[in-house]
């Protein structure tokens, strides 16, 4: 008689074969890829958790925003002459509060502040990051319960140029981490740090980012795909296909070697 722990080799052989998409959450997720970097301190992965932290809080703030009236314009601008939503400016002090409570933040750049906020120039002998963000894209959706969402990117912090703010002047090559969360009928958090792109659902019952999907990319048979005209030109040849009316597997195939490469964060 097989004991309760005793399992069957078409069992083990089923775990094993599904191991990429056993449970993960997103704190070991950060922390398996920390420690893939033996030389890696932490102060990377404190960033990206203050970062999973802060979307919590402001999911938590997205669905009672009705009931604690939060809703609506302050009658004010931000930087892009956009008004400003209530919610835009909650989900950006709680993103500067998590934010600046991490040794290795330097500075932090939101489309809610017209200067970036420095909040440490000398490196001490820690690695330290600049965070640039918009905190709550698609505000004035929220009236209509239409979906928002955070948008991220992280630099390295260089301190070479004659300004601190000047390290948030990089190309986007540079990034060592960027993602966006969507909070809608659930709130899903999507994260890259230069080795492929991996989806997180918030679980609400035991207060987790749960990872659910691992490496996504565009899917083969869409038709449909959206950018931003405006900057459309100058751009690499994959993305101008969509311009000139070529297909979504020529588009693919023109995109087949990464125009965007990313820097490792872990240090």
């Amino acid at each position: 008689m097989l004991q309760p722990w005793t399992r069957l080799p078409s069992e083990m052989n089923l775990k094993n074969s599904r191991d990429d998409v056993r449970i993960m959450t997103l704190q070991a997720h950060i922390l398996g890829e920390q420690a893939k970097h033996p030389h890696a301190c932490g102060t990377f992965s404190w960033i990206l958790s203050a970062l999973s932290i802060s979307a919590k809080i402001i999911a938590d703030k997205v669905r009672r925003a009705r009931l604690e009236n939060v809703l609506g314009s302050l009658g004010v601008e931000n930087v892009q002459g956009e008004v400003q939503q209530k919610l835009d400016v909650l989900a950006n002090d709680v993103l500067l509060g998590t934010l600046g409570g991490r040794e290795g933040v330097a500075i932090v750049a939101s489309e809610e502040n017209e200067e970036p906020v420095i909040l440490r120039e000398d490196d001490a002998g820690t690695p330290r990051y600049c965070v640039l963000f918009d905190p709550l894209d698609g505000s004035s959706n929220l009236d209509v319960c239409g979906g928002v969402g955070t948008i991220f990117s992280i630099l390295q912090y260089d301190g070479r140029g004659a300004r601190a703010q000047d390290s948030l002047l990089q190309p986007g090559a540079r990034q060592v981490a960027a993602g966006y969360v969507l909070y809608g009928s659930s709130t899903v958090f999507v994260l890259t740090i230069g080795q492929g792109v991996d989806m997180f659902v918030l679980d609400p019952g035991i207060g987790a980012f749960m990872r659910v999907e691992r490496n996504l990319m565009i899917p083969e048979g869409n038709k449909t795909y959206r950018s931003t005209k405006a900057t459309a030109r100058p751009s690499p040849k994959g993305i101008s296909a969509i311009w000139i009316g070529r297909s979504a597997t020529a588009i693919r195939a023109a995109t087949a070697a990464p125009w965007w490469p990313m820097c490792t964060g872990y240090c």
